[in-house]
């Protein structure tokens, strides 16, 4: 411990330009502030820390190595305390290093008294350091004796010590307001990055947040540990900031939205620089998607939405926009956040999530391009009517998209809406081009031959109409899209033949003729589905696999 005291004392008190003026200008003041270096250890320690081969910029493996020399870490930790020259509080105070190997202790090799708890400096107190004072202690004993501190705690953990752990926590909490004063902001962060008390020692937080100094955390490295950013300190400072973030927001009156005080935001900005220095891509997607999702709900009141009746949304006045000169402003902002949004989820390979936000993004846009119509802030039910009545594909499939309703089942509505009621064969086109492989069947049958385009689709859209109570005004629109853009004419066939036995409709007979007419091949299948032949009538499959066809086994 003693060689090491000496390390610090030769790496800390080297003379300065700075230190030499320093020197000059305090050589009249009182003697408590009168001391340039600080004392040298014994006699039997004063060869040069290099010949020693000791080094104070150890990390905490390689300095544990060397303690693990002596015979008991608790041993050397307490000879840290007493070479610090602080005082321990009363209620924290344990056996001294030199009763515990049986010999008093030498004042001549701790640091001076002026570093012990000055008398006219209260206890410290993170919710109100002191202001405007300056320190009255050089700068290296204050760096030799934060590093007597954690070099202790060191030990301590070491040793399984709660007591002397716990001893190190206290003294540090008593000296914080001298490292304030001095501003000495660094040494504070040395203290809990080294020691990783970060509960016990959350006051510095406070402190760092107050004085905005809350980078120095950030900052990569640390003298003699090498501490960075570790996800212990990550997780720390994750916790205390959701926290106090938390903490502002159920507090405030009326709850609802996130207060906007300075000291919310100032908190919500640390949290973003946090997560931007320790490329926590996913947490910065949640923070944007959440602002952004805040943003776009005040917009709720801005645009009327679906009548009471369930029919098309209600268009606004333009009058009503206007009176918003911040509504588009902040859609844009909306927009903006969602797109990085979903390139930090994109980093983190959490495409779904990313693939969300890129929707809403596309909703907000259509927001603006169509500012008439409600589009954000729909209910799911209200969006299933708008995208019944949107005729144009793309806007339907953005809609279905940030609301995820984008299953097979959800599309089959607004199809026939459009395609079979509307007669808006062009969106059926392009829902079919967008869709090629979903509504494919995947049965396979001799006459229309497997995996046949679109087949479910129009089996689908057939049931509809058949259960349509308005199918008549119908008809056309079906005849014309099947007609158009259904290949498979077998299964063509089997529709308007379904639909001309069960309604008796001529628009079908005439449909089927045509088909017949058209399509090579199709009497055959016709024939071939027919009812078996009766007596004196025969079938071009007649015979084909009767009994009396099958070779006669050997």
């Amino acid at each position: 411990a003693d060689s090491f005291f000496k390390a610090l004392i030769d790496h800390f008190a080297k003379p300065t330009p700075a230190s030499s003026s320093s020197s000059s200008s305090s050589s009249s003041g009182p003697s408590s502030n009168n001391v340039m270096s600080p004392p040298m250890t014994p006699s039997s320690s004063s060869s040069s820390s290099s010949a020693a081969g000791i080094n104070v910029n150890w990390t905490p493996d390689d300095f544990l190595d060397y303690v693990n020399l002596a015979q008991d870490p608790y041993v050397v930790g307490m000879r840290f305390i007493e070479l610090s020259g602080i005082t321990p509080p009363a209620a924290h105070m344990i056996m001294p290093a030199s009763l515990a190997m049986g010999m008093a202790p030498n004042p001549a090799t701790s640091l001076p008294s002026s570093v012990q708890q000055d008398p006219a400096v209260p206890a410290a107190s993170a919710a109100s350091p002191p202001q405007n004072a300056s320190s009255t202690l050089p700068t290296a004993l204050l760096d030799t004796e934060v590093e007597l501190l954690v070099r202790a705690h060191m030990c301590f953990v070491q040793a399984c010590s709660v007591e002397g752990i716990r001893m190190v926590q206290a003294m540090v909490k008593s000296r914080v307001r001298e490292y304030v004063r001095a501003g000495e902001f660094r040494l504070l962060v040395r203290l809990v990055t080294a020691m990783q008390s970060y509960h016990e020692m959350e006051y510095i937080f406070d402190i760092l947040v107050k004085y905005e100094r809350f980078e120095l955390l950030l900052r990569r490295g640390g003298r003699g540990g090498g501490v960075g950013p570790t996800d212990t300190l990550k997780v720390a400072l994750h916790s205390y900031l959701t926290r106090r973030l938390n903490k502002l927001h159920q507090g405030r009156a009326g709850g609802g939205e996130p207060p906007t005080t300075p000291e919310y935001q100032g908190l919500l900005s640390k949290l973003e620089m946090m997560f931007l220095r320790f490329g926590m891509h996913r947490e910065i997607g949640e923070s944007l998607q959440r602002q952004a999702s805040l943003l776009v709900e005040r917009q709720g009141d801005v645009s009327q939405g679906v009548n009471a009746s369930g029919g098309p949304v209600v268009a606004v006045s333009q009058k009503v926009l206007a009176k918003n000169p911040q509504w588009r402003k902040d859609l844009l902002q909306a927009m903006q956040w969602y797109l990085d949004a979903a390139d930090s989820f994109q980093k983190e390979k959490a495409v779904t999530t990313a693939s969300h936000c890129i929707a809403q993004a596309a909703l907000i846009g259509l927001q603006l391009r169509v500012p008439d119509t409600k589009f954000v802030n729909l209910t799911l039910q209200e969006a299933r009517v708008l995208m019944m009545y949107r005729g144009t594909f793309r806007d339907t499939l953005i809609i279905a998209m940030a609301y995820g309703i984008n299953r097979h089942d959800d599309w089959m509505g607004p199809v026939y809406q459009q395609a079979l009621i509307n007669g808006n064969l062009p969106f059926l086109e392009e829902f079919m081009r967008f869709f090629p492989s979903p509504y494919t069947s995947t049965t396979t049958n001799s006459a229309s031959g497997p995996n046949c385009p679109y087949s479910v689709l129009f089996s689908e859209l057939g049931k509809r109409y058949k259960s349509d109570a308005n199918r008549h005004s119908r008809s056309t629109s079906f005849r014309k899209a099947m007609n158009s853009y259904l290949k498979d004419k077998f299964l063509a066939y089997e529709i308007a033949k379904d639909l001309t036995i069960q309604h008796n409709s001529t628009h079908w007979e005439e449909f089927l003729k045509d088909l017949i007419q058209s399509t090579p091949g199709l009497d055959y299948y016709k024939a071939g589905q027919a009812v078996a032949p009766g007596p004196g009538t025969s079938s071009p499959f007649a015979g084909l696999m009767s009994p009396s066809s099958l070779p006669v086994p050997p």
